[in-house]
């Protein structure tokens, strides 16, 4: 809790430590759709991790792979496979489950129920606790996504 405010990367990257002791393990998990548009839109529009420059960058053995650089969402979709060899992408959209066991957690909350959440660290605490969030996602009618790309995201996601 000594970071708050701070990047939640950047926080787990300089604080990660084996949580198995601990009384107390709390997770949070967003709706999967919801997590998987977050991720394309942070690292696809945001910060251009799929634009031609970037990849030139920071993966050149893969430039000439990638089909359409800056994909839109559904163009991201139909290619997924090819976009997924880029590490920082894969692990922003790929099912929360190929990273974590969530037995090893004691207590998890719905990214959708966060004041849950709130209210538990304000328990412990004694002291109002919230959790700022600045990244949202829109609905699949909002983005637009065709219905065969919709099916294959389901069953990537499944």
């Amino acid at each position: 809790i000594e970071n708050v405010g701070c990047d939640v990367h950047q926080y787990y990257e300089d604080q990660f430590v084996d949580i198995s002791s601990y009384e107390k393990r709390v997770l949070i998990i967003r709706d999967p759709f919801r997590r998987f548009c977050s991720g394309w839109y942070n690292r696809v529009r945001q910060r251009k991790e799929l634009s031609y420059d970037f990849i030139n960058s920071n993966n050149k053995k893969i430039v000439n792979k990638i089909p359409i650089f800056d994909p839109n969402l559904n163009e991201f979709i139909e290619h997924l496979d090819i976009y997924l060899l880029m590490n920082k992408v894969r692990h922003h959209v790929k099912p929360i489950n190929e990273t974590i066991n969530i037995n090893d957690f004691t207590d998890i909350f719905k990214f959708e129920n966060l004041k849950d959440f709130e209210r538990l660290i304000s328990g412990m605490m004694d002291t109002s606790f919230s959790l700022p969030h600045t990244q949202f996602c829109q609905s699949s009618k909002d983005y637009n996504i065709s219905n065969e790309n919709l099916e294959k995201l389901r069953t990537f996601l499944i």
